[in-house]
């Protein structure tokens, strides 16, 4: 917040507006790093409002996403379809588990529990990778 000589309340930064400038203006979006899960919501450190990237790298990154998307669900099809006809295929069992195991931890992650400390950096390093 920079405070005026005329005006006792002060005036945001640039990129923050609203009361106490906590909130990001438009063409800003908060950034900074996760630093803790508490209850149902992430909270970002020290609330920095930084610049939008230009809407044409936010398009490119989506479609990036998105074929990535496509590209391991067909790898997934592809394993589990090749693995239907052999008799041994340990690569899908652990596929089963491996994806088993990131779904009870998503499902843990969204109860609106007391979590110890150390139980939400697990959970939180969990959600990341």
């Amino acid at each position: 917040m920079v405070e005026e000589d005329d005006d006792p309340k002060g005036e945001c930064n640039t990129g923050y507006q609203n009361v106490l400038c906590a909130d990001c203006e438009y063409e800003y979006s908060r950034s900074g790093t996760i630093t803790h899960l508490s209850k149902q919501t992430l909270y970002l450190g020290d609330f920095i409002c930084g610049g939008c990237p230009e809407a044409y790298l936010n398009a490119l990154r989506l479609v990036g996403i998105f074929i990535l998307a496509i590209l391991i669900i067909m790898w997934m099809v592809r394993s589990t379809l090749i693995a239907a006809t052999q008799k041994k295929s340990l690569q899908s069992i652990y596929l089963r588990i491996f994806m088993n195991h990131l779904q009870l931890i998503v499902l843990t992650a969204s109860f609106n529990l007391d979590w110890p400390q150390l139980v939400n950096y697990k959970l939180l390093f969990s959600l990341i990778i």
